[in-house]
């Protein structure tokens, strides 16, 4: 009886190691699919970049005497890490198939920024947080609450998926060199820029979604004649705009900044100049990392936002304008030198072939599509 009852309690120990080991080899095939998949030379220039950026950001909040914003940064790189794989190992050409899913996402993502969970910051309502909801019942801790989501950033990525299906498709049954066809994806692009401006009144944010659109059908095989007359168009327009006073008040001012620097230095203008006088500062040489003199300011106003979006600045005076790399402080002992920069990233008009061929091999394409256009185009450090 004991014989028996130990032959069943191996053959139990004995199916159960067998089936564990299965599993075990299911998950690291499964691992190893997709490692596979994944474009590990990118995947490793972005974990640099964020690192180095968090550096930065350390740099630029070390005179609030906290460590928020780099937890937070580093929060952000392990998410985006694991969304990475997550999103690898998923066919990216039948998640496009899902287009009405993907549009009504699009839509009604952006719209959530009208409901109490809409932060205004500003001027732009371009966030999603619960800081607002814990004000008005007075909870400390939701009031407080340091992560916040900026619907943009989010819907760019259905955006270039959705955008890339229509483009294939239009390629495929017909000809991206007529009118009658390019109007489709223009249309597309340029509602969601004006959905998302009423929406925010964020133009800037807005206007990234044409930028895509430009790049993705230049890369499509958009004539060349149909994308500069549309950035004609779109000059002409704003000339005509500015013209007939036509433009948001503020904007005016904005963009005479840009042309003139003395224009309104303690007004719209500040913040250029506060950019500027960062940047002259650091010479070709630098300050040195944590010596920056407006970067380390007490004073929030010498450098305003420092830590997004004059992370740039930050880097110009502490690790110098033409080449910027750490030079040794009294500070850069206790500091890992790294910087944040863009990736360089190939956006030839063959590197996105898969968009004319069919939509099988889209993923590379919409991956390379998202993040050249991200780290390219926003100076800013990476999610």
């Amino acid at each position: 009886m004991r014989l028996q009852t130990g032959k069943i309690v191996l053959k139990y120990i004995e199916n159960f190691v067998r089936r564990e080991r299965e599993a075990v080899n299911r998950f690291r095939d499964f691992l190893s699919d997709v490692v596979r998949q994944s474009d590990m030379v990118l995947l490793s220039l972005c974990t640099v970049s964020t690192l180095y950026g968090m550096v930065l950001i350390a740099s630029a909040t070390h005179f609030r005497n906290t460590f928020k914003y780099v937890a937070i940064q580093g929060f952000g790189l392990l998410l985006g890490v694991l969304l990475y794989f997550l999103l690898s190992s998923i066919d990216v050409s039948e998640v496009g198939k899902k287009w009405k899913w993907l549009l009504a996402f699009n839509f009604g993502f952006i719209l959530l920024l009208r409901t109490p969970f809409g932060l205004t910051r500003n001027g732009n309502r371009a966030w999603l947080g619960v800081n607002d909801i814990g004000k008005r019942l007075g909870v400390g801790f939701l009031e407080n609450f340091p992560i916040t989501v900026q619907p943009a950033e989010i819907v760019k990525i259905t955006f270039i998926i959705l955008l890339a299906r229509q483009l294939a498709l239009l390629q495929e049954k017909k000809d991206l060199t007529r009118f009658s066809n390019v109007i489709q994806p223009t249309a597309h692009a340029g509602i969601m820029f004006l959905f998302y401006y009423v929406i925010s009144k964020d133009a800037g944010s807005g206007l990234v979604y044409l930028f895509v659109f430009v790049c993705m059908a230049f890369a499509g095989g958009f004539a060349l004649r149909w994308i500069f007359l549309g950035l004609g168009g779109a000059v002409g327009g704003f000339l005509a705009a500015w013209n007939f006073n036509l433009l948001r008040g503020d904007w005016y001012d904005r963009i005479k900044v840009i042309l003139d620097h003395s224009y309104q230095p303690e007004g719209k203008g500040w913040q250029q100049t506060r950019g500027m006088l960062a940047l002259g500062s650091g010479k070709l040489t630098g300050q040195g990392l944590f010596n920056g003199t407006q970067t380390q300011s007490l004073y929030r106003s010498s450098l305003p936002e420092r830590q997004t979006d004059f992370i740039f600045c930050v880097c110009g005076e502490e690790l110098s304008f033409t080449f910027p790399l750490p030079r040794p402080s009294h500070h850069t002992m206790q500091h890992m030198p790294i910087k944040e920069t863009t990736i360089p990233s190939a956006c030839r008009r063959d590197s996105f072939s898969p968009y004319r061929t069919a939509p099988v091999k889209i993923r590379q394409s919409v991956m390379r599509a998202f993040v050249t256009i991200k780290e390219a185009f926003i100076v800013q450090p990476a999610l």
